[in-house]
């Protein structure tokens, strides 16, 4: 009997002990991550407010390649959700949630890994200036409540999900970092437009140059060629008595050491006269496009385009094959009246 008293009085103790315990243990428990991805914060802030590429750089595919996701809500922003299935022990059901955002500095996540492992994550983005790139700090935090058993589990939180949290990191890094656009666009005004075709003529002209003896090679002079094409397609068009009704659209079709090929269009009010030499009827640009505004030397817009191409690559968007996908430069400045390094051009790029 004494035997008996004596063990439960221990176990009493030891179920005391164990709720002292749990009771000083914090309610909330943390895991966080942090690494250097080599590219501008505003590229590592728009992948991480869109959930649409998730399962590209999710841990999730590395852990269970086949794992069935399905992405719901808006592309980007509060909303934007992926929930997931799978038969994995770390995986189960679960669903990611973006829930707020602060522009360039961090997005809000409502993360469920499972079962006693729901919370709330937070991905904090410091600009570094001295070194290229950016510092990513990720943070999962669960809130056990006044559940003192749960309270445990929090000890062993980081075992469950830290290794998630770092391979998604690395995969999103890679992800990232795997590609020739890494130009920061955040001064750029980028848009995503879809574009109804209307009626136009184009003139197709050639810059040419010769090397003269002793030179090893010679730049063809585009922009005397593309004032002497739109001043005969416009001559065309007051002939025949058909209204302009947009700005010049230039367009390249091939580009040699000694001969650069191009297109130069004019919207119009119609397109029914007969076509003259190289001037054709066409239609403007049309269909789904991504537009940046250069502002700059006119003939200098490759910068503007690489940031286009970034902006796309960081989406998820591809540009469009072939000639219908190429650039098109759309001039809406007039270059007598601008000074060279102010003028305006709106750079199109078609996207599939």
């Amino acid at each position: 009997m004494r035997f008996l008293i004596d063990f439960f009085l221990a176990l009493v103790l030891v179920i005391l002990f164990f709720f002292g315990i749990g009771f000083l243990l914090p309610p909330k428990a943390t895991v966080e991550r942090s690494m250097m991805i080599e590219r501008p914060t505003v590229q590592i802030y728009d992948a991480l407010n869109s959930l649409a590429r998730f399962p590209l750089w999710s841990a999730l595919a590395a852990k269970d390649k086949d794992v069935a996701m399905e992405v719901s809500g808006p592309r980007d922003g509060t909303g934007s959700r992926v929930d997931w299935q799978s038969t994995h022990p770390d995986l189960g059901n679960g669903f990611i949630e973006i829930t707020g955002n602060e522009d360039s500095k961090g997005v809000a996540y409502n993360l469920n890994l499972g079962p006693e492992r729901s919370g709330v994550s937070r991905v904090v983005l410091i600009h570094k200036e001295q070194d290229y790139g950016t510092r990513v700090v990720w943070n999962f935090t669960v809130d056990y409540g006044d559940n003192i058993l749960r309270r445990f589990k929090g000890l062993y939180l980081d075992a469950y999900v830290g290794d998630t949290l770092h391979l998604s990191m690395l995969r999103l890094k890679y992800m990232l970092e795997n590609t020739p656009y890494g130009a920061d666009y955040s001064t750029v005004e980028i848009v995503e437009k879809e574009l109804t075709p209307a009626p136009a003529y184009t003139i197709t002209a050639t810059a040419k140059c010769f090397a003269e003896a002793g030179q090893s090679t010679c730049i063809p002079n585009v922009p005397e060629e593309r004032a002497k094409a739109q001043t005969e397609l416009e001559a065309f068009l007051k002939k025949n008595k058909i209204n302009v009704l947009g700005k010049p659209q230039f367009a390249l079709v091939s580009k040699e050491p000694y001969t650069v090929t191009f297109d130069l269009q004019l919207p119009v009010d119609r397109n029914d006269s007969k076509p003259s030499g190289t001037i054709q009827a066409t239609q403007t640009l049309g269909g789904k496009v991504v537009v940046g505004e250069h502002v700059g030397f006119m003939d200098n817009t490759e910068p503007t385009w690489e940031k286009i191409m970034a902006y796309m690559t960081v989406r998820g968007m591809r540009p469009l094959e072939g000639l219908a996908g190429r650039q098109v430069d759309e001039y809406m400045s007039d270059p007598k009246e601008t000074e060279a390094q102010f003028f305006t051009t709106n750079v199109y790029q078609p996207v599939q």
